[in-house]
């Protein structure tokens, strides 16, 4: 599942999203455009949130290759 899908699913929105991780809206908006990639932390700590549901690998997958 991706963290937009889950975001869809739960029906949270980013920027609650973003206070429950302690990241800012922008980052969290960034990772979903692929506007940047998300840190192995960061997908962790995405991963906890979720209790799961969106996995460190799905996140570090949908990171843009350089």
């Amino acid at each position: 599942m991706t963290l937009r899908e889950y975001l869809t699913e739960k029906n949270i929105m980013i920027i609650d999203f973003a206070k429950i991780i302690c990241y800012s809206r922008q980052h969290i908006s960034g990772y979903m455009s692929k506007r940047y990639n998300f840190s192995k932390k960061s997908a962790l700590v995405i991963e906890q949130a979720t209790n799961g549901l969106v996995t460190k690998e799905e996140i570090l997958e949908g990171n843009k290759k350089l």
